[in-house]
């Protein structure tokens, strides 16, 4: 009888979260009102709108390229030095 005593709060508390469990329709319920809430509040471009983006994504790789080639010749230019004023030049 002692041992029953001492084992029926572990029982009682394992038990616990079983009796105090939803069922899953709730569960899915408010997680489709949280997804449509998020979906809501968020702005939705439009097709125009993403391919500008887009552009302007390629835009902006296509000017840091160009600076990186700049940068490269000017480097360049100052180790060779200009090629048209060589001593030997005529």
């Amino acid at each position: 009888m002692n041992s029953l005593k001492k084992w029926i709060p572990v029982v009682l508390l394992a038990g616990a979260p079983l009796a105090y469990a939803q069922n899953t329709e709730t569960m899915d319920n408010a997680k489709q009102a949280s997804t449509a809430m998020v979906l809501a509040a968020t702005p939705q471009k439009s097709v125009e709108e993403q391919q500008i983006d887009s552009l302007q994504k390629d835009l902006e790789a296509i000017r840091s390229d160009l600076a990186a080639q700049r940068e490269r010749d000017d480097r360049r230019d100052l180790v060779l030095g200009d090629p048209n004023s060589h001593p030997l030049w005529p």
